[in-house]
């Protein structure tokens, strides 16, 4: 399977948590969503080097996303106590929205 197949599944599967999670917003719920996005950051971090420069800063924008909503998460976590505690964030004002383009365009890949 290729790289490409690789994180459109995997960031299938962070969606999918997504939607679970929208149902209660609890922490365990969230938790499945950081599992799947720490492998499709390790994933990302391997195209870098592979994709073609039409897609990098795009790649980059997807990147800085997950490493701004990584930090957030984090500094949430630390202060959970249990597994189904309320967990619920939003962006922060100047980071990096989801990077919707960049998964459009590996679609047209």
């Amino acid at each position: 399977m290729g790289i490409i197949n690789k994180i459109k599944i995997i960031k299938d599967r962070s969606e999918f948590a997504y939607q679970e999670y929208l149902k209660n917003k609890k922490y365990y719920q969230a938790k499945r969503i950081y599992n799947a996005n720490t492998e499709l950051m390790a994933i990302l971090k391997e195209f870098q080097f592979l994709c073609d420069n039409n897609i990098i800063e795009d790649l980059y924008r997807c990147i800085f996303h997950l490493e701004d909503w990584f930090l957030q998460f984090e500094k949430l976590e630390s202060g959970i106590h249990n597994l189904d505690e309320d967990f619920v964030f939003t962006r922060l004002e100047y980071s990096f929205e989801f990077p919707s383009e960049f998964f459009n365009k590996l679609n047209e890949l």
